[in-house]
């Protein structure tokens, strides 16, 4: 299974390798957001009910590289979320 299938497959934040990492953020021109530290993909991998695009979307937090897929809204609250848990 590929970290992209597994960031698919899970609901939390999973955790890649710097190279992975490295992998997403040059394989498109990244989406980032004022204020936050983390980017999109900026391809959408999908869409939700109400058209909204979900991304891969990617930080680093506590040293280590994480990965999730959501709207940029649930993106950022996963990130926020996992950084303030005990992981």
């Amino acid at each position: 299974m590929t970290f992209w299938q597994r960031m698919e497959k899970s609901q939390a934040p999973v955790e890649v390798t710097e190279e992975q990492y490295w992998e997403a953020l040059e394989v498109l021109p990244p989406i980032y957001l004022k204020g936050v530290s983390w980017f999109a993909v900026s391809e959408a991998w999908s869409h939700n009910g109400n058209g909204v695009p979900i991304y891969h979307c990617f930080a680093q937090i506590a040293g280590k590289h994480f990965g999730t897929v959501g709207t940029c809204v649930e993106a950022r609250r996963k990130f926020e979320e996992f950084a303030n848990s005990d992981h």
